[in-house]
């Protein structure tokens, strides 16, 4: 984020530039209609940056309060369960709610729910015995509520993350587009207007052309690797993870939706690594870029605890 958020403020302030020497760009129809373009992509521009800078993690903490809800309704009612299925003779039910029990704790959120709802239905068949048991109709009911509500929340969060991704690529596309317009036609504007508006022009040059890095020439937006960083178990977002090329002096912290990106990359062949407090380290990721490229690597991320 912090290379977007630095893009954006450079880009917002060369607009604040153009409207505020608006009478230069106003004297000619053609430049004057570039000054619209590019106030109107950057009005666009704002739109989208200002999406992405709201975190989506409230809706990784509401799902992982359900799962845990959900996950102890689930270990009472499978304790109980079981003991309907032996007093009841029910043997292929009996294995069957064993099997469950083997990794209790493990497994995804969705095998999780499956069960949940699996043993609900199998229990119809019970209801008498499972009563006097303590599985009651009512207890039943509260743990298909939550695996439904589950169900229901991990669809939402999946919609929500998958908007969020369309944002951030349209956001690039934005940024490219703003870039090509600056470069051929604001740019030859702004240098025209040199002898008689000097301090629109210095004031100009200085917005447009960022820090150099050695040994490598300035770059507009010609290549680069996104991506999300989550942990393997609960599918959580990982904020603060550090994302790197290996061999490079380049790297991205991901923000609070696990999000990183690593932009202004030349093409060729990069190994990226990445690493984060509590978590193992995972094998690096070999990618190519072509030439215009963008590319995502995901990172899922085991806990040290889990080991």
């Amino acid at each position: 984020m912090k290379i977007i958020n630095s893009r954006f403020n450079r880009l917002k302030s060369i607009g604040n530039l153009l409207e505020e020497y608006d009478s230069k760009f106003n004297a000619n129809p053609g430049d004057a209609a570039a000054k619209e373009a590019y106030l109107e992509k950057m009005a666009a521009f704002e739109i989208l940056f200002q999406n992405i800078l709201r975190p989506l993690h409230a809706y990784q903490i509401q799902e992982q309060q359900t799962r845990q809800l959900l996950q102890t309704q689930y270990d009472i009612a499978l304790g109980r369960a079981l003991a309907v299925a032996h007093q009841a003779g029910d043997v292929v039910l009996e294995q069957t709610l064993k099997s469950f029990k083997t990794g209790i704790k493990s497994g995804s959120y969705q095998k999780l729910r499956q069960k949940a709802l699996f043993l609900c239905d199998a229990m119809a068949a019970h209801t008498a015995l499972g009563t006097d048991m303590g599985l009651t109709s009512e207890r039943l009911a509260q743990l298909r509520a939550a695996a439904t509500q589950a169900e229901t929340q991990s669809a939402e969060r999946l919609k929500t993350f998958a908007l969020r991704r369309m944002e951030r690529e349209a956001l690039k596309t934005l940024s490219k587009e703003t870039q090509e317009l600056l470069k051929m036609q604001i740019d030859w504007i702004v240098k025209d207007q040199a002898a008689t508006a000097p301090e629109l022009y210095q004031r100009y040059q200085h917005l447009r052309l960022p820090k150099k890095r050695k040994k490598q020439k300035v770059l507009e937006w010609q290549c680069d690797v996104s991506g999300v960083v989550k942990d393997q178990l609960t599918g959580a977002a990982i904020q603060g993870a550090v994302v790197s090329l290996v061999g490079y002096d380049t790297n991205a912290e991901t923000d609070a939706d696990g999000y990183y990106l690593l932009d202004e990359l030349e093409q060729g062949d990069y190994v990226v690594s990445c690493v984060a407090y509590g978590y193992q380290i995972p094998e690096t990721v070999s990618f190519s870029l072509g030439e215009q490229e963008s590319t995502e690597v995901d990172f899922e991320l085991v806990p040290l605890a889990a080991i």
